[in-house]
């Protein structure tokens, strides 16, 4: 029967997140570059990254104390001294924990302003764009100034005529444009052809441009566009 060691909570956890590549190079292993991770160069079915590893032959991985114990034929207790670096080969660090994937948020609309002033400024007269084909963009509501920001909101719809996808586009002539899709958005559905945004279409481009109004209608929001 083996000596009993005891290990507490903490010194357990430490060992369970030792970096096995940081691990294994200390010890004379020859890694191979695979991607994010590293194959072992005397045998490439088995791969290391951070604190885990993967065997591809036997369809089999786990943590650094798994490790060890299997591939060093340690008991418990011998692999968890080894990567706490109790047998005098100084303590290997631990790996850096990635961040666990979050749950992307569901596609939303910006809230609209109440009037729509600075977007037709921007888009009549900064950007050229005729007058009437901004207000056909407006009233088939793929098109409306955001509030508090008053960006231009253009927005894509799906077959069934639900908005999928909205790209913002800052309304000022000054300074850095900002721009950039809402989270969530479907890129499948990116605004049509003809939108005055930019951001994939076959948008017009220069002053006196009427472009082709759109032809679906999204639920999407109805703010007033005055300042007409």
């Amino acid at each position: 029967m083996g000596k009993f060691v005891y290990f507490t909570s903490a010194e357990k956890r430490q060992g369970h997140e030792v970096d096995l590549p940081s691990f294994l190079r200390d010890r004379g292993e020859k890694l191979l570059k695979a991607g994010r991770e590293y194959r072992l160069a005397s045998d490439h079915s088995i791969t290391v990254r951070a604190n885990r590893w993967y065997d591809h032959a036997a369809r089999r991985g786990g943590h650094a104390i798994s490790f060890v114990r299997q591939f060093y034929d340690k008991t418990f207790p011998e692999a968890v001294s080894i990567l706490l670096g109790r047998d005098g080969q100084g303590i290997i660090p631990i790996a850096k924990q990635e961040p666990e994937p979050q749950e992307p948020k569901p596609f939303t609309l910006p809230k609209p302003y109440l009037t729509m002033r600075r977007m037709y400024a921007y888009l009549t007269k900064h950007r050229c764009i005729d007058r009437d084909v901004v207000t056909a963009f407006v009233q088939e509501k793929l098109l409306y100034e955001d509030d508090p920001h008053h960006n231009c909101v253009f927005v894509g719809l799906d077959e069934n005529e639900e908005a999928r996808h909205a790209h913002l586009r800052s309304t000022g002539s000054q300074g850095k444009v900002f721009r950039i899709n809402v989270e969530s958005s479907d890129i499948k559905h990116r605004c049509p052809p003809g939108c005055p945004c930019r951001c994939g279409g076959r948008t017009p481009r220069s002053c006196g441009s009427t472009g082709e109004p759109p032809a679906s209608h999204p639920a999407a929001p109805s703010p007033s566009p005055s300042g007409r």
